[in-house]
């Protein structure tokens, strides 16, 4: 785990680099999470277990999101100004208003080193590289068994889908109906189809 200094316009920026690929974040925890993530052996994990059910995650906050979603009955609500939408999740409801409703100048924009595409979520990006630019992949391999994949999203799926017993499922649950997946995508895929309004979806 190294950290250095970059000037950008005067200002120091601390950088938190994987000792193990060319990872780095500017937050301490997000490396945590990486190596955790990329770098750490199943039976090397520390798992945590959430009280309420079977449930166990890699992390305390992921255990803390499944609470939230699949336990707190009475959790607050945070309501999307411009449309229906509404979340239990702060920063769903972030990301929900820039995928949705910013405008294009306000907008964050990631963009490709390879080509002129660009996207407002670095997700997109990764899934973008790993269909349009293979050569500049990083494969991620599987510890379970010979599989690799294009990204960690692919990993995870894999996963989920061969190694993975249904009591220690992590299940995605919208918020606003009964419908329940495996996948975070396709979560967000369901609430956009079933639950954005037809004026959000124009936009």
């Amino acid at each position: 785990m190294v950290k250095h200094n970059l000037n950008n316009h005067h200002t120091p920026v601390q950088w938190f680099e994987c000792d193990q690929c060319s990872f780095k974040s500017r937050r301490n925890s997000d490396l945590k999470n990486h190596i955790l993530r990329r770098h750490t052996r199943l039976e090397h994990i520390k798992w945590v277990k959430c009280e309420e059910c079977p449930y166990r995650g890699k992390t305390v906050k992921y255990v803390k999101d499944h609470i939230l979603r699949n336990h707190k009955k009475d959790a607050r609500w945070f309501e999307c100004e411009q449309c229906s939408y509404r979340t239990k999740r702060k920063c769903n409801l972030k990301t929900h208003v820039n995928y949705r409703h910013a405008n294009p100048e306000d907008v964050k924009w990631f963009e490709c080193e390879q080509c002129s595409y660009k996207c407002k979520q670095k997700t997109d990006m990764r899934n973008h590289m790993s269909i349009k630019h293979v050569e500049h992949i990083k494969w991620v391999e599987c510890e379970l068994c010979s599989y690799k994949g294009k990204s960690d999203s692919y990993l995870r799926r894999h996963i989920i889908r061969q190694h993975t017993d249904d009591g220690d499922m992590q299940w995605f649950k919208c918020e606003q109906c009964s419908h329940r997946t495996k996948r975070k995508d396709r979560l967000k895929s369901h609430i956009i189809k079933k639950h954005s309004t037809a004026e959000s979806k124009l936009k």
